[in-house]
Parts: C-alpha cells; sequence; structure tokens
C-alpha cells in the first residue's frame, strides 16, 4: 500500500507532536497535557473516513452511512483550537512550551479537518450536483461555527 506525500507529512507531523508532548512528560514530569494525544486520534478519525470517498468510487447509497459517521466525528478535528484555553493552567516555566504544544496539535487538528471537509465536497461535487455540494458544505461550516459561539456563552 502506497502513502501519499501528504500522508507521510500528516502522520510524520502527528508523530513530532506526540514526541514533544511525552517530552513534556519527561521533562517536567506533568501529564495534565496528555489528552493532546488523544484528542488528536480523534482529530484523524474524519480524515481517514473522508480518505474513503477519493480512494472508491463508491455509490451514494454507501455514501450516506459512512457520511453520517463522518459527521459526527468532524468536530474532533477543529476541536484541537479549543485545547488553548488549557494554557491558563500553565505554570510559568511551561508556558512557552505549552504554547507552542498547543499550537501545533491545534494546527495539525485544523488541517486533518479541512482536508477531510475538503474531500467530502470534492465527492459531493464529482457525484451529486455543484450546489448540493457547496450547500452541504456551508452548512457544515455554518453549523460548527454557531456550535463554537454557543460555547462561549
Amino acid at each position: 500500500m502506497k502513502i501519499s506525500k501528504l500522508n507521510q507529512s500528516l502522520i510524520l507531523l502527528s508523530i513530532v507532536a506526540i514526541i514533544f508532548d511525552i517530552a513534556r512528560l519527561d521533562l517536567w514530569g506533568t501529564t495534565n497535557l496528555l489528552y493532546l494525544i488523544w484528542n488528536l486520534f480523534l482529530a484523524w478519525i474524519p480524515y481517514i473516513i473522508s480518505s474513503c470517498f477519493i480512494k472508491k468510487d463508491m455509490s451514494v447509497n454507501y455514501f450516506i452511512p459512512i457520511f453520517v459517521l463522518w459527521l459526527l466525528f468532524f468536530p474532533n478535528a477543529p476541536y484541537l483550537v479549543t485545547d488553548a484555553l488549557h494554557l491558563v493552567s500553565s505554570l510559568p516555566p511551561l508556558l512557552w512550551y505549552d504554547s507552542l504544544l498547543l499550537f501545533f496539535f491545534g494546527w495539525i487538528g485544523l488541517l486533518l479537518g479541512m482536508l477531510s471537509l475538503f474531500h467530502v465536497h470534492q465527492y459531493l461535487k464529482t457525484h451529486l450536483s455543484y450546489l448540493f455540494s457547496e450547500l452541504v458544505y456551508f452548512c457544515r461550516l455554518f453549523c460548527f461555527k454557531f456550535r463554537s459561539v454557543s460555547w462561549k456563552i
């Protein structure tokens, strides 16, 4: 099985982020950011699901249950950005390291989320209509934005 350059880069970025998170544990002995590894794993799920859409020419009947599964996991990818809220609880010596670590994990999560959204959009554009694909694209982004705004209240 051949892995594309993009997937190789994403895997490498994820491994580096995990190493930095584990190095934080080894250097300072604090485990309060180890949950980032789990969140990164959850961010990979919609990307892996959406990769099925571009690899195979699946029918719309087969697409719908996988699309629903993708919808359930999609918010996990950009969710890594919200982990920056935990920066307040960082100790001053760890502040810069934690800031960079949270930024790195958040950036990977956003990248995985946008790439998975792009895969779904491409499938919808190819197999259904352009207008429908744009509508789904807009609704997905709007619903995510609305949901993130409601969390702040």
